[in-house]
């Protein structure tokens, strides 16, 4: 199923910034504790950790553009990509 990919693609990322504490289901009454604060990324796109859980539990909408990027890249995150993009920023 297309959204078990999606959710892995989006949890595989690759973690650019982590914040210190933990994140709530701002959608639900109880605001319970859904994970850690990070920014992830796939080289082109950039999304919080909590996405995935989004996702698999509202089934919130992703742009057009970034889900035809996670089935262009077989659900896949180039990791060496990501590092060859954050290398040449860094300069």
């Amino acid at each position: 199923m297309e959204l078990s990919k999606i959710k892995h693609y989006l949890s595989g990322g690759f973690q650019l910034a982590v914040s210190p504490g933990l994140t709530r289901d701002i959608l639900s009454a109880e605001l319970k504790h859904i994970g850690a604060g990070a920014i992830m990324s796939d080289a082109d796109w950039r999304w919080h950790s909590d996405l995935p859980y989004y996702v698999e539990n509202y089934r919130v909408a992703l742009p057009e553009e970034f889900l035809k990027r996670m089935r262009t890249m077989n659900f896949q995150i180039d990791r060496e990509a990501v590092q060859k993009k954050l290398e040449n920023y860094e300069e």
